[in-house]
């Protein structure tokens, strides 16, 4: 039995380590390694294998020492057919032989093959065996992701409201290795649709073995359908260039989809159902506005709030309409999927005949609003006038008082009738002409009438009472105005008499 040794040297240059991995031989052929053949896991190589037995043929040949390494594609031991002078038994069994050699862990984007020579000796001398050739493949870095989906490459966001944006989304980053690793950038990467992807909270810096760090990523699309982007992680600690790990980024835009109802829409057209007269409010018409679609709806969200409000009149006659919010609150309000909220809508003709406008909401639907459009119909009112029971007529007409003497007030009375299909409203009275002080209109109570703001109903009469107060003797004149929503705006009694 003979004593053998087992030398080994570095014959190819490497890059400068970070992670040091050992790989130690103790020669046995056909050893099989704890590494799996089938997947790797992310830690960085560590390589180590050991024999009790090698039997060298003195006369030459191969002998093959395999092995299974992390991310290695060979692992070779070959003696070569010229080495000569050994015994027919090459048996290392009395004396473990042992030798070790460091092997650094690929930080590289390529495989990298490592060598070694293998010195062997007996009584005959000794011979240089070909290399020992260790092969390694890329090595993926140590950042690892774990998103709220399970899926460790892809960010996936459920579907949203086109320019809405809501929670943000977790997500931790590993650090798989038994090394440090240090972050000097994480950032939206430039790829797909970065602008619909933003970066709220970021606590990765420096990531010590087997820690972890986290995450918060929003999605805001800014169109509709699939949106992508990514994030990118570089890690310094790969090189000095660094090696950046992507985290792609995937979610859907899709706009919000809100329907109107009420009993009085019929193709999205909301009418009122009777006609009001020049100048009368309705009283308000109340709509259900329904979220229909697959996101929340978002009421006041869009920029128009500042001036008109989240829900407002747009077109045609706006000034005969008024819209207001009700439950669909200003300046902002969420309209989960199949909810509603209610906006009331008013009309106050300015004109007779048709008027129309559009209701318009800012929200996030397809356009960034959803518009109603309404009608509504004004008509003029029309009334007689008589006084101390004369014929009633249309205005104007005229009043002759009897003579009175100077600072002797006498009076007459005066019936208004509604002689239209709408309500009446009094806008106040005056007085005009030569002698307006002298003559004066004093509104009835209760009720009042020709007050302003007072009203009289369709088919409906009241008095007024007129007065006769001269200040002066001799024929006196003058011209009494009853304001209301007629087309002249309003009724007209020419008035005189005597001051004595």
């Amino acid at each position: 039995m003979f004593r053998s040794s087992i030398r080994s040297k570095m014959v190819m240059a490497v890059a400068a380590p970070i992670v040091v991995a050992t790989v130690a031989l103790l020669g046995t052929p056909q050893v099989a390694l704890g590494a799996s053949a089938g997947n790797p896991s992310a830690i960085p190589v560590v390589v180590s294998f050991t024999a009790t037995r090698t039997t060298v043929p003195d006369a030459g040949g191969n002998i093959v020492l395999g092995a299974q390494l992390k991310y290695a594609s060979s692992c070779r031991i070959t003696v070569s057919p010229t080495l000569k002078g050994f015994s027919r038994s090459f048996s290392c069994s009395s004396d473990r032989v042992r030798q070790s050699i460091t092997l650094r862990a690929n930080k590289s984007p390529t495989q990298i093959t490592y060598t070694f020579g293998l010195i062997v000796k007996n009584r005959a001398g000794s011979a240089t065996a070909t290399n020992v050739v260790v092969t390694e493949g890329i090595a993926p870095p140590p950042i690892s992701f774990t998103t709220p989906t399970g899926n460790p490459t892809t960010l996936v966001f459920p579907d949203e409201g086109v320019f809405v944006a809501d929670n943000p989304l977790i997500v931790t980053v590993h650090n798989d290795s038994s090394t440090t690793q240090v972050i000097t950038s994480v950032a939206i990467g430039t790829v797909g649709d970065p602008s619909d992807f933003n970066l709220n909270r970021n606590n990765c810096g420096h990531i010590t073995p087997h820690a972890n760090c986290s995450l918060a990523v929003q999605f805001q699309p800014s169109g509709a359908g699939t949106r992508t982007g990514v994030v990118d992680i570089l890690d310094s600690s790969w090189g000095n260039a660094g090696t950046t790990a992507p985290l792609k980024l995937q979610g859907v835009g899709v706009w919000a989809t809100a329907t109107v109802e009420n009993a009085n829409i019929r193709g999205n057209i909301l009418t009122f159902p009777i006609q009001y007269g020049v100048g009368t409010p309705s009283p308000e018409q109340y709509v259900t506005l329904l979220n229909s679609g697959k996101v929340p709806l978002y009421i006041g969200v869009f920029g128009t709030t500042a001036t008109v409000g989240p829900i407002s009149v747009s077109g045609g006659e706006s000034s005969d309409f008024s819209a207001a919010p009700d439950t669909c609150t200003s300046p902002t309000s969420i309209v989960s999927v199949g909810q509603s909220c209610t906006f009331e809508v008013a009309f106050d003709p300015s004109g007779a005949g048709t008027r129309t406008t559009s209701i318009v909401i800012d929200d996030n639907t397809l356009g960034t609003q959803t518009q109603l459009k309404v009608r509504g119909v004004g008509v003029y009112s029309t009334d007689t006038l008589a006084i101390n029971g004369d014929t009633a007529e249309p205005s104007p007409i005229s009043y002759i008082f009897n003579s009175s003497s100077v600072g002797t007030e006498i009076y007459a009375t005066l019936r208004i009738r509604n002689t239209s299909r709408v309500t009446v409203v009094f806008s106040g009275v005056s007085s005009t002409g030569i002698d307006p002080t002298d003559f004066a209109v004093a509104l009835t109570t209760p009720p009042t009438c020709a007050g302003p703001g007072d009203e009289l109903a369709a088919g409906r009469s009241c008095n007024v009472q007129l007065s006769f107060d001269p200040l002066a003797q001799g024929a006196r004149t003058a011209t009494l105005h009853i304001g209301d929503n007629s087309p002249d705006g309003g009724e007209i009694v020419n008035v005189s008499g005597t001051g004595k």
